[in-house]
Order: C-alpha cells, then structure tokens, then sequence
C-alpha cells in the first residue's frame, strides 16, 4: 500500500522576512537623498521662473507708464509689502490706472508659491518656494544701476529679483553666489 502523500508548503520564515524588510529600508534611505535633490532643484527652477516673470512684470510696467512701480520715493526697495503685488495685478487703480494685468499671481498655498489673497484682493507680498517674499529692487533713480544688499552688491539692471533660496540650507541661504536671481 502507497503511503498518504504529505503536501508541502514553502512559505517565509521569520527571518527571511527581516532580511526583506532591512534591504527594502537600505535601499529607501539611499534614495531618500536623491529625491530631496529633485525637490530642491525643482524649487529653485520655480523660484527662477517666479523671479524672471516678476522682473519682466516690472519692466513691462515701466514700458506702459514711463516710471517704476513705486519708484517714487527713490527708494530702490519696493518689495516691502503687498503694494507691488497690488500694482502688477490691476488692483491698485492709482499706480495702475489702465487695471493692466502684468503678472498672473497664483494663490499662495500654505504661503508658498505666490501671494496671499483674502476676497480676490492680495494681502501679501509674492513668496517664493519656500514661503519667504522675493526681493525686488528697481531703478528708482533711473541711473541704470541698483544697490543690492545681502552681499550681493550693486548690479547694473533697471530691475532685480532675488530669492535665497531654502532658509534650511544654512550654507546656501547666506552665500549671495547661491541665491535664485531673475539677472542671470
């Protein structure tokens, strides 16, 4: 007589299973570092982008009227709260009397990417990628040449923009040669 076959069943033990596990967990942690380099770098083309477009707004700004924005005063920081933001969007109907849309501002989500709006009115200055405003300095003495500060010193443009780029990135962050600039 033919003894009852005994089916066999492989499955993982215990340990094979933690092998698995540790190799996926290396592996993720190699990787880890790479993504953060693309998010970073497609951040800094944002922001590039960003400062290029908010420098062209300017300009054109300046091709319509024959003046700066908010030039008025000499001073070539005009960045100090919403008004350029205001200006370049059509809202502000004194600076901007023909309620010309230079610049499409997004919604700033999380205070990232764009401006702060409450009631299609903004609020706040335009933010960069990492929720820190964009630096703008024009030409406010129309002598074809801007005081920058930050170490970044005096540039020959009617308009600059600048972000430092990620605040967490210390090195980077005070190192004028790093900053994300619409000039170059």
């Amino acid at each position: 007589m033919n003894a009852p076959s005994v089916s066999s069943r492989r499955a993982f033990t215990l340990i094979e299973l933690l092998v698995v596990i540790s190799i996926l967990a290396v592996l993720m942690t190699l990787l880890f570092p790479a993504v953060s380099r693309v998010f970073d770098t497609a951040k800094k083309t944002q922001a590039k982008n960003d400062a290029t477009q908010l420098a062209s707004a300017v300009t054109a700004y300046y091709a319509e009227y024959g003046k700066m924005p908010l030039a008025e005063n000499n001073d070539d920081d005009i960045n100090k709260d919403a008004a350029l933001v205001k200006v370049l969007s059509g809202q502000d109907e004194q600076q901007n009397p023909r309620k010309i849309v230079f610049l499409e501002i997004p919604n700033a989500k999380a205070g990232k990417n764009g401006a702060v709006s409450q009631g299609g009115a903004y609020t706040g200055p335009f933010m960069d990628s990492w929720g820190k405003p964009y630096a703008v300095y024009v030409d406010g003495n129309y002598d074809n040449s801007i005081t920058v500060p930050d170490g970044v010193g005096v540039i020959r443009k009617t308009v600059a923009v600048y972000s430092k780029g990620n605040p967490s990135n210390k090195k980077d962050y005070t190192d004028p040669k790093k900053f994300v600039k619409s000039w170059e």
